[in-house]
Parts: C-alpha cells; sequence; structure tokens
C-alpha cells in the first residue's frame, strides 16, 4: 500500500519549518516514496529524520556566513588559524572554492566548490554527487545544480541518492538509526554520526508526529442499501464436510445382495400380479 505523509504531520515534527517546503514533501510524498522503495514507517522515519537534522524544513542552500573562528573550528586543516579563515569570510564563492574544490569531483580553479556546495532536503555536496544524481534522475544537475532544490524536484533528488546508501534501507527496516545517520555522514554504517544529538532530537520529534497506523491498509467501506443496492448478504462460513454414515440396508458392501428368497412381499407380489398369479397365503 501507497505510503505518504501530510503537511499537518511535518509541521507537528518541525513547528518553525518552512510550509513550501513540507507542502512540497508531503504534495510529492506518495508518488517518490513508492518508485524508491520508502515504503513503510521506518524508511520514513530514517528519510526524514535526516532531511529534518539537515534542513529543520527551512534551509535548502548550505549557508556560508562562518565566522573566521567557525570555520577555523570546522576546518582546521584548511584554515589553520581563524586569521587563515578571515581571508574568506565574506566571499561566499571564495569560501565555498576553498573549502570543496580538489575533492568530490570538484575541480581546483574552478567553481565547482560554489556552484556544488550543499543543496536540497539532504544538502548534496560536490560535482560527484551531483552526476550522480543526474544519472539517477534524468534530471541535468550538473549544468543546472539549483534544480534539487526546486519544489517539484527536491524530494524526488533526495530520496534517490538516500536509497543508494549500501543497506541503507535494510538498516531502516532494523530500526538502527545510527547506522542509516552514519552512512549519510561519512558513506560507512559504522562511521561517525555527525550532530547525533540533533538526529536523535529530529527523530523523536518524528515518531511523535507520524501515526503508527501510517502503513496499514484502511478498512473497507460497506456500500450503503438502498433502492438500486441492496445491501450485501451475511457471509456463508463453510463447516468442515463430514461423509454420511451408511447403514446395512444403503450400502452395497454391508448389505446382502437381493435375491428371490429377500425380494420384499410386496415388491414379489407385484411381480406374480403381472402374469394373474395370486401369492398363498400362510395361514
Amino acid at each position: 500500500m501507497p505510503i505518504s505523509v501530510t503537511v499537518k504531520q511535518l509541521l507537528a515534527a518541525a513547528p518553525q519549518g518552512s510550509l513550501a517546503i513540507v507542502t512540497s514533501i508531503a504534495d510529492e510524498s506518495e508518488r517518490v516514496f513508492a518508485k524508491y522503495g520508502i515504503s513503510n514507517r521506518n524508511r520514513v522515519l530514517a528519510f526524514l529524520s535526516t532531511v529534518l537534522e539537515e534542513t529543520g524544513f527551512r534551509t535548502l542552500i548550505e549557508s556560508g556566513a562562518y565566522s573566521a573562528e567557525r570555520a577555523h573550528e570546522v576546518w582546521p586543516s584548511l584554515f589553520p588559524t581563524p586569521a587563515a579563515a578571515a581571508l574568506y569570510v565574506g566571499n561566499t564563492t571564495a569560501f565555498f572554492n576553498k573549502v570543496y574544490n580538489g575533492r568530490m569531483g570538484n575541480v581546483i580553479g574552478s567553481n565547482d566548490g560554489y556552484d556544488f556546495r550543499g543543496q536540497g532536503l539532504l544538502q548534496i555536496t560536490g560535482r560527484d554527487n551531483f552526476t550522480l544524481l543526474e544519472k539517477l534522475t534524468g534530471l541535468p544537475l550538473v549544468e543546472h545544480p539549483s534544480l534539487v532544490t526546486s519544489t517539484s524536484n527536491m524530494l524526488e533528488c533526495a530520496c534517490a541518492l538516500f536509497v543508494q546508501y549500501p543497506g541503507i534501507l535494510a538498516y531502516a527496516d532494523k530500526a538502527m538509526w545510527q547506522a542509516v545517520w552514519a552512512l549519510v555522514g561519512s558513506g560507512r554504517a559504522n562511521g561517525p554520526v555527525i550532530n547525533q544529538s540533533n538526529h536523535q532530537a529530529a527523530l523523536a520529534s518524528l515518531i511523535k508526529a507520524l501515526p503508527l497506523s501510517m502503513e496499514l491498509p484502511a478498512a473497507p467501506v460497506p456500500a450503503p442499501a438502498g433502492p438500486f443496492m441492496a445491501a450485501s448478504p451475511a457471509p456463508v462460513i463453510p463447516v468442515a464436510y463430514a461423509p454420511p454414515i451408511p447403514s446395512p440396508a444403503s450400502d452395497p458392501v454391508l448389505a446382502p445382495p437381493l435375491t428371490w428368497a429377500n425380494l420384499p412381499a410386496r415388491a414379489w407380489a407385484a411381480f406374480l400380479d403381472c402374469f394373474g398369479i395370486k401369492p398363498k397365503v400362510k395361514p
């Protein structure tokens, strides 16, 4: 049975979420979840808890608004000191080129770092991931990276990439949330979970918002009785078949063979009467 989420459920999990974003997710959820095998509550929880931690259902493009101190803290190998980071703070294009170029398929000396910075519901990052996603979805994402943030494509792009992580749906089925988050964050099920407490908080809010019954089939609605539609008859409940117990008179095995001697008297009299013979009556 197809599974979906509603705007009300998503806003219950993230009251500060963007109405445009949660509406886009809700509107596309039934079609996209079915397409990518996100077919039960655990899989929805695994996917949406990752999305909620990444975006808060509010932000679809990675912000470059880092202070020099924070940039040094997050990327100490790139910015050995806050002073080194200060050279890039305030220049978003230069900042992301410094952070991301030379890895994930991004070419050094290009604007790939900026063009393929984190975007979309899963904050897809790097030319390699956009190239892979282009092959998976058929969308021209390398030429137009911003398509991953469009309302008509954001859920499709995120789900298509999510299910590519080896074993992620199996981990979700077993409620192995740590493995799910580690796969997305580090590419390894036994890797580190970045911002683990945020992931746990996102999962807890979604567990409360999404009903346990969301994947159960709806009960059939009986057709109303009316002048043109009679009520359905009560179902016939079959009982176990029990063969009749034969009597000696009816069973060919138990009954004695029919002879002149044991022919019933009435039948014998009728037979003789055909020839005008009257049977003798014993005194």
